[in-house]
């Protein structure tokens, strides 16, 4: 009865031993590392990148220095073989605190559980580096050449964030290392991610809509509702409409840019988990680096605008990015549930054929017809003993569930 444990412990360790001893291997891939993008060789970035996400393109991550949250710096690394590159990692140090991310149940109003209200909570303000983006959901962090295999990337990925974290050391110790929004784990990446002893979470899905190819206009879109979905939305429409405001693209950011920031910041400091704040430059020059693959709608009355929602074409998929209103006004005019009609409107006339509106609000975006799309990111910490309590406690990270809506009349 006493052997089985102990046989359990000296295996455990002998794993533990070997996943530390495979941290320390050298992969066999040489780097080239840079604070920006500019800095990396421009044909090799864009030979990783051709054909993926918009967040991975150079111009929109030579926008995104220009502008990084004050709390946030980017890295870049490419791991080459044999003189050629084999991947592309993206990344990210941010300095965070503790509250911004795991906002306690006495700091929220809906009575949903949240993280226990600790009294050094306050204080906390751990160092993580990012493989990925903090500004945009979904897998930005990792591109890989034709030919090149997950099996085969994540240990260059691994060793990347590593070089930059002992790098680094000079500014601070980092504390996390966030490998951030994975989709669909493959198997072979899992594999690799935990031999270096990452561990994963789930959290809350990405609110995606996929609309059939007839479907071309929000009128067209809207055509698609059962009856009480549908005239949900026109009553919607009709207020807007009836309360004198105008609803509209605006194409140059400038002249808005601080307004648009203050709609943000509105939207921004009710949110549960806020691990950055936008610079007032970020939206313009995004816009401004993004050109026909960026829109911007508003909302306003009287020359005055209350509300905004942006949107960026990523391929077939437009994703329904940042958001700002005046949360008085919505009080009395639906603005928050026109400007998600108006983001389906604007990814209709960019060709979209799928709508991604990120892993906020799921009980309205639900009402749109989103589907979600689960999300898990994973996690490390530098401190062994820390790693290995880590499993129990992201097992216990809340997040929200997506509510079962059914608005299509094909559901």
């Amino acid at each position: 009865m006493t052997q089985t444990p102990r046989r359990g412990i000296v295996e455990r360790l002998r794993d533990a031993h070997g996943r530390r001893k495979k941290r320390r291997e050298p992969t066999g891939f040489q780097f080239a590392f840079a604070d920006r993008i500019s800095f990396l060789d421009a044909a090799h970035w864009d030979a990783l990148t051709d054909g993926a996400t918009v967040f991975s393109s150079r111009a929109y991550l030579a926008a995104l220095d220009d502008s990084a949250p004050a709390n946030v710096t980017t890295r870049y690394a490419i791991a080459y073989r044999d003189g050629a590159p084999a991947v592309g990692v993206a990344m990210q140090l941010a300095r965070i605190a503790a509250e911004d991310v795991a906002p306690s149940r006495d700091d929220r109003d809906d009575g949903l559980p949240y993280a226990p209200k600790l009294p050094w909570r306050r204080a906390l303000r751990p160092r993580v580096l990012v493989c990925g983006n903090l500004l945009a959901w979904g897998s930005h962090g990792v591109r890989r050449a034709p030919g090149v295999s997950l099996a085969a990337a994540w240990p260059a990925v691994a060793e990347a964030l590593y070089r930059v974290r002992s790098a680094e050391r000079w500014t601070g110790q980092t504390d996390f290392i966030l490998v951030k929004d994975l989709a669909e784990p493959d198997a072979d990446g899992v594999a690799s991610l935990e031999t270096y002893s990452y561990r994963p979470f789930e959290t809350e899905p990405d609110m995606v809509i996929d609309l059939p190819a007839a479907c071309a206009t929000l009128d067209d879109y809207l055509a698609l509702f059962r009856g009480k979905y549908r005239k949900t939305a026109k009553s919607c429409l009709t207020a807007i409409d009836r309360g004198g405001w105008r609803v509209e693209e605006v194409r140059d950011l400038g002249p808005h840019a601080a307004r648009l920031h203050e709609l943000y910041l509105e939207v921004h400091a009710n949110a549960d988990v806020r691990p950055f704040t936008l610079s007032p430059h970020y939206l313009t020059r995004v816009a401004a680096a993004l050109g026909e693959s960026f829109r911007c709608v508003t909302v306003s009355k009287d020359g005055a605008v209350a509300g905004f929602v942006t949107v960026v074409k990523d391929g077939t998929t437009a994703v329904g990015y940042y958001i700002g209103y005046d949360r008085a006004a919505n009080e009395t005019s639906p603005l928050y549930f026109r400007l998600l009609y108006a983001a389906v409107e604007a990814s209709l006339a960019m060709g979209c054929r799928r709508i991604s509106f990120g892993r906020t609000a799921l009980e309205p975006k639900a009402r749109l017809g989103a589907r979600p799309v689960p999300l898990r990111c994973w996690v490390r910490h530098r401190l062994p003993v820390v790693n290995v309590a880590l499993r129990r406690w992201l097992r216990e990270i809340p997040h929200d569930t997506a509510p079962d809506r059914s608005p299509f009349k094909d559901d």
